[in-house]
């Protein structure tokens, strides 16, 4: 029997699913047209998705590409990471908080694309959009420049992503 527990920011149910139930709710919503926000749990995002954090979830409106973060169902597990490389039919990711790639996967692995990522009341974009207002694509930006910042430049630039961060708190 699944568990339930209440969202006390929503004042919603939550549903526990198993792996395959999880996947299969995504696949169903997003060929639906629709979007879900999923609880994550795991480490393997951080610093951008941190267990606990709830993910919004859509149907991809085109290929992934290189920086989308990605929902794939691998053998029947789900996944969630950032994608590394898509070329040669072939999609490679990568968690955030990981040193190396996963093992190559087939596009029809991607369930869903991961659009924001929320903690406590505050969102942050995923992907460069208003859809969530001008504070979710800052935080975006933000992040972007603090991950992607070349190493020599690093000590003039992350202060001022560091600085920006807390002014969106």
């Amino acid at each position: 029997m699944p568990r339930l527990k209440a969202d006390a920011s929503t004042g919603s149910i939550a549903r526990v699913l198993p792996p395959r139930g999880l996947l299969d709710l995504v696949r169903g919503v997003v060929q639906e047209g629709g979007s879900l926000w999923v609880q994550v749990t795991g480490i393997s995002m951080n610093p951008v998705i941190r267990d606990g954090d709830s993910v919004l979830l859509a149907g991809l409106a085109r290929g992934p590409r290189r920086g989308d973060v990605v929902f794939l169902d691998v053998g029947g597990c789900p996944l969630l990471h950032r994608v590394t490389r898509a070329e040669s039919g072939q999609i490679v990711t990568r968690g955030d908080a990981a040193r190396t790639d996963d093992a190559p996967v087939l596009p029809e692995a991607c369930v869903a694309h991961a659009l924001a990522a929320r903690r406590g009341g505050v969102t942050v974009a995923l992907t460069p959009t208003l859809r969530f207002g001008v504070k979710a694509l800052l935080w975006f930006v933000a992040w972007r420049i603090r991950l992607h910042v070349p190493p020599p430049m690093a000590p003039r630039v992350q202060p001022l992503s560091r600085a920006i961060t807390p002014a969106l708190s």
